[in-house]
């Protein structure tokens, strides 16, 4: 029987660190981020294409599926 430390059973929580936010330095090159604050405080993130036009992702997620498969978002 062995024991649990209680550093190993506590919760990871999303905003901890260790986790990266942003985008990536070689996407950093072509993309421009771009925040907005809503009325509430929300902010919402869009991610804009420096050379194709009219290319709008709102996560990180949706520009690295366009870098690496073409992948348009929705919308778009």
């Amino acid at each position: 029987m062995t024991k649990c430390s209680s550093s190993s059973t506590q919760k990871s929580f999303a905003g901890e660190k260790g986790r990266k936010r942003g985008l990536s330095p070689e996407y950093k090159l072509r993309w421009i981020e771009k925040h907005k604050t809503r009325r509430s405080g929300w902010v919402d993130v869009l991610y804009i294409h420096k050379y194709v036009p009219n290319l709008i992702c709102r996560s990180i997620r949706a520009v690295q599926m366009y870098e690496k498969y073409g992948t348009l978002p929705r919308g778009n």
